[in-house]
């Protein structure tokens, strides 16, 4: 008899929750807490007033994991989220106003937990400050966006410990492209390349140094950025700056792999 009236009572509470929730007011507006599922998966849950959503919304993949946690503030237009990979590690965190990325974001290593990187946004695009980090969390790289593109100065700084906040090398932007001056530096402080870039390609002269200060080589580049005296080149020379070159490339092609998979999390967000 007890086991029957438990069972009742079960009964209750389950058909009140489904009755008190998903409901539309006369309107057609989307009131109080929703549960929508997709292909017989949670899909996301939260409340809503008069059909916008408040406080707090949580998305989910199709495994059951959490993928995004957003607390809404209705009266600032303005939504805090934090992401997670498939497997429930938190790689992402910053605000969204009238569904744009705003502020300071952060990402991290879904691996362990590291800061991978800071952005800040105005309007949906990159302005001010960016950082990435190494692992120990010394930093990376400081650029200056604009607009969401690189202008200004852009820094990489050396990772040993007794070298933090020591600039590594030196680039500035100008609308996304290379065009200034370049200086490449040796662990203790002196002048390996200093050179100019514009519109990506290396001009005029460039000049290499020896660790003790000493002009090692000079290359002279046109403006098309071909050397003039490209047969007195040392290969050295030339590997050195496509080192760097590459280096730059492949961090920022890490990044973009992330943003990528954190797009359609967003994408999937603005669908409420």
């Amino acid at each position: 008899m007890r086991l029957f009236q438990i069972l009742i009572f079960c009964f209750i509470i389950f058909s009140t929750q489904i009755y008190s929730q998903n409901k539309k007011d006369a309107n057609g507006r989307k009131q109080g807490f929703w549960k929508v599922y997709k292909d017989g998966k949670a899909f996301y849950e939260g409340n809503f007033k008069d059909n916008l959503p408040i406080g707090e919304f949580k998305r989910f993949y199709k495994n059951g994991k959490i993928k995004a946690i957003i607390n809404h503030i209705r009266d600032e237009d303005l939504s805090f989220v934090k992401y997670f990979d498939k497997k429930g590690k938190f790689i992402a965190e910053g605000h969204y106003r009238k569904k744009q990325k705003y502020g300071l974001w952060k990402y991290y290593d879904s691996s362990n937990g590291k800061l991978i990187s800071e952005d800040n946004f105005e309007n949906g695009k990159l302005n001010g400050e960016s950082k990435i980090f190494y692992d120990n969390g010394f930093i990376y790289e400081k650029t200056i966006y604009r607009n969401g593109m690189k202008n200004g100065v852009s820094k990489q700084f050396f990772l040993e410990k007794n070298k933090q906040g020591e600039i590594k090398i030196g680039y500035v932007y100008k609308n996304d492209k290379l065009n200034g001056n370049m200086q490449l530096f040796f662990k203790n402080g002196q002048l390996e390349i200093k050179g100019k870039y514009k519109e990506n390609r290396r001009v005029e002269n460039w000049i290499f140094y020896k660790e003790n200060g000493e002009i090692k080589q000079e290359i002279k580049y046109d403006e098309m950025g071909t050397p003039e005296n490209k047969h007195e080149i040392e290969e050295r020379e030339n590997n050195i700056l496509k080192k760097y070159e590459d280096e730059y490339q492949m961090q920022k092609y890490k990044l973009q792999d992330l943003d990528k998979k954190l797009r359609k999390g967003v994408k999937d967000m603005r669908n409420f």
